[in-house]
């Protein structure tokens, strides 16, 4: 009777076995490798074991199923034993049965739930208790291993996970949003700055039409009045034309210049030299470069080298964490009006976008255009 209740014991300690390594697998899949090298850069207790399996998968799923399947083949030839030594011949299947149903219940879906919600403190826990248990049976783990690498190989798949994509950073952040770990704010920003780099300076730059501009003959006395009445800090000089820009000037420096009585000088010998960016290029390229050369201000040129527009440091500031406004800005005006609910009057200046806000509409916007009036001129 001893001996039963001992061996009814060892069955019971080789379910729990079979939990473990069952639960341990599924906390180990879990875990993202960029937690793991986030936790190991904290050195938490168990980052050092975890970070050596996940960064060698091969050898952490050999390990892990082997000692799953030595504790799952040990109880179910314990429990035969026992199941024929009390039922003789029907022992065999009662066995089966019985141990179907306790592997599946509590070695493998009871144990693999919890884990999966609780894989990263599990995997900290007992990864060092893995790692031991696969230097003890170091042969028989590189032998599998090995085997492993060799028809992964053939199915023409990897060990390693596809690195993570810019879809699946917006689906975890809408999930952080959706279980309130992230505030709206913090999601929109996220996302921002994930489109930052496939915006174009096109799509962010004031328009040509909408620029403020002086003549670089301009004397500074004249300029100052002008400048104030624009409320700009910083306004592009051109030459002889409005495409030839020569540079920009800031009211600071014509300030300066007048303090100093030099109320003579033109713009021209005052100016900046001004940055140059063709309206393709991507705005995180000319943000890196504007920062490079201390500058807040470029000018935005077309394939032939005609003015486009301009595009401000801010303005490129505003693309991640929306806009900002200042003492300088006003209420913008207003740019339709409504006649009924299907139509307005507008100018052909409007933004496409502005449209289809107002619209709930989706019009197209083109590559060389993104006003309404580029939108009729295509058609």
């Amino acid at each position: 009777m001893v001996e039963l209740w001992m061996e009814i014991a060892a069955l019971a300690a080789l379910i729990g076995l079979s939990a473990f390594f069952s639960g341990l697998e599924v906390s180990l899949v879990g875990t993202r490798n960029s937690k793991v090298n986030q936790l190991r850069k904290q050195k938490i207790k168990g980052a050092e074991a975890l970070y050596k399996l996940k960064h060698n998968p091969g050898w952490m799923m050999s390990s892990v199923n082997l000692g799953n399947n030595l504790v799952n083949v040990g109880a179910s030839a314990l429990a035969t034993a026992v199941a024929i030594r009390l039922f003789g011949n029907d022992g065999l299947g009662i066995a089966v049965g019985v141990m179907t149903f306790l592997l599946l219940i509590f070695g493998e879906i009871t144990p693999k739930t919890y884990c999966n919600a609780n894989a990263t403190k599990i995997a900290l826990k007992f990864s060092p208790v893995l790692l031991v248990f696969s230097y003890a049976f170091w042969p028989v783990v590189k032998i599998l291993e090995m085997i492993t690498k060799v028809m992964v190989k053939l199915t023409g798949s990897s060990y390693h996970s596809p690195p993570i994509t810019e879809e699946e950073i917006k689906g975890i952040v809408e999930q952080g949003l959706a279980d309130k770990a992230l505030e709206k704010d913090e999601s929109e920003l996220v996302h921002s700055a994930l489109e930052f780099d496939d915006t174009v300076i096109r799509t962010v730059m004031t328009p040509r039409t909408k620029m403020v501009t002086l003549p670089a003959k301009m004397l500074l006395f004249e300029a100052l009045p002008l400048i104030n009445q624009n409320a700009h800090s910083r306004i592009p000089v051109f030459g002889e034309t409005r495409d030839d820009i020569v540079g920009f000037v800031h009211v600071r420096d014509i300030l300066k210049e007048l303090e100093g009585e030099n109320k003579m000088k033109t713009l021209e010998q005052i100016a900046r030299k001004p940055v140059f960016a063709s309206q393709e290029k991507m705005v995180s390229s000319l943000l890196k470069e504007m920062k490079g050369r201390k500058t807040h201000m470029a000018i935005v040129i077309d394939e032939h080298g005609g003015v486009e527009g301009l595009v401000t440091l801010e303005d490129l500031i505003e693309e991640i964490i929306g806009d900002i406004e200042d003492e300088t800005d006003v209420t913008p005006p207003i740019d339709h009006q409504s006649i009924d609910r299907d139509t307005i009057v507008t100018n052909g200046d409007i933004e496409i976008e502005r449209v289809n806000e107002i619209f709930k509409s989706e019009l197209p916007e083109g590559d060389d255009y993104s006003t309404l009036n580029g939108l009729l001129h295509e058609r």
